[in-house]
């Protein structure tokens, strides 16, 4: 029986030294998992911040692409503005004026 009684507490002995350095060693894993983890989601996340900049800059580009074309649009067909922008294309002073002008042939 006492044979049987050194072994039980060696065994004790053995599990109390052994247990905290087995807990150790899985928190420490954990740990190490997480960080891991932590890293991969803040590179994701870093790219994911890098393709929203580029998305956003593009619809800007883009909506002051629109914004130009609106306003040359109204430009365009405002009748108010029909008479600044024949003479800021073709140089003409009233609507009257002709693009081309004839001449009469020279007489022979």
């Amino acid at each position: 029986m006492l044979a049987g009684n050194k072994r039980s507490r060696r065994d004790d002995q053995w599990l109390i030294l052994v247990a905290p350095l087995a807990n150790c060693v899985v928190v420490g894993a954990l740990c190490a998992f997480a960080g891991l983890q932590i890293n991969r989601l803040w590179e994701h996340h870093d790219q994911q911040r890098i393709q929203m900049e580029r998305l956003e800059a593009s619809v800007n580009f883009a909506r002051s692409r629109r914004d130009a074309q609106q306003e040359i649009l109204e430009r365009n067909f405002d009748p108010q503005q029909l008479q600044p922008l024949l003479r800021e294309k073709y140089g003409l002073i009233s609507s009257q004026d002709r693009l081309v002008q004839f001449e009469s042939a020279p007489h022979r």
